[in-house]
């Protein structure tokens, strides 16, 4: 009798495993998806809403050459965000975090005729450092991959930046290099 029981609360057992293991892997694989399109979703949100405060600032953003009519977004928060960047800064009513409970990082380039970032000129950047990088001078004629004005990165699954945010060089500069699992949308500025 105490041989029949110990059996059937093995073969519980087993069917208890074989059933987790079928569940889990199903389940495991939605939620990744759901976390990557949550990410995107609420990534597109954030570059609207720094769209919209660029806009809202006086001289739209351009405080060094207010007469140009260039718009330029604020510039990053101080932090452990991608290589060359900062993060999202935080006061400006955007989501500060990813799905995975890292900081969004972002990355801003100066554009327009004085595309030189200047400490004199911060552009409401939190932190110490300037808070940009030198864009294109000819953000409406460059190329779309070298007159990126923002990136707003996820660190991913990982939680780990491994994307670079590099200075404007030339047309053919390469100014966002998206790492292993990191999640990058970027915007022009024609698509700002």
């Amino acid at each position: 009798m105490f041989t029949v029981l110990l059996a059937g609360i093995a073969i519980a057992g087993v069917l208890s495993v074989v059933l987790y293991q079928t569940i889990s892997g199903p389940m495991s694989s939605m939620v990744r998806v759901n976390n990557v399109t949550s990410a995107k979703s609420q990534m597109q949100s954030i570059g609207s809403i720094i769209i919209m405060n660029a806009v809202n600032l006086a001289n739209n953003g351009d405080c060094d050459s207010p007469t140009t009519g260039t718009v330029k977004p604020a510039g990053w928060r101080a932090g452990s965000g991608p290589a060359g960047g900062g993060l999202v800064p935080d006061d400006i009513g955007a989501p500060l975090q990813d799905p995975w409970g890292t900081d969004y990082g972002y990355c801003v380039w100066k554009v327009g005729s004085n595309n030189t970032p200047s400490s004199s000129c911060r552009n409401n950047e939190q932190g110490t450092g300037i808070g940009m990088l030198t864009g294109t001078g000819t953000p409406s004629t460059s190329p779309a991959a070298a007159s990126t004005v923002i990136a707003i990165i996820s660190a991913g699954p990982d939680r780990t930046f491994q994307t670079t945010c590099s200075a404007y060089v030339n047309d053919s500069s390469v100014l966002v290099t998206q790492g292993d699992d990191d999640i990058v949308k970027t915007y022009t500025y024609e698509e700002a």
